[in-house]
């Protein structure tokens, strides 16, 4: 990911930005691409037992891991992290 800039990461991965985009006294949430089609990947109740049965039987495989990301983490990752 060496060529995905800060900016980049901010539209893509997540960010916070205001409910209302001209109104700075709204309340903040989380946005971004990637945040959000997770969020919509993890929304059922079957995603999430898929996914958590999948980390337990695939252990030590790939499939172990949400490739997209857990939404829930997701805030976490920084620019930095990413490009490490």
């Amino acid at each position: 990911f060496p060529k995905l800039t800060r900016n980049d990461f901010l539209q893509e991965g997540h960010r916070l930005q205001f409910a209302k985009l001209d109104d700075p006294s709204s309340e903040l949430k989380f946005e971004g691409v990637v945040f959000n089609e997770m969020k919509g990947a993890m929304a059922s109740q079957g995603s999430r037992y898929t996914r958590a049965l999948s980390a337990e039987l695939f252990e030590k495989s790939t499939y172990h891991h949400n490739s997209g990301g857990d939404p829930v983490n997701i805030p976490e990752l920084t620019h930095e992290d990413l490009r490490e």
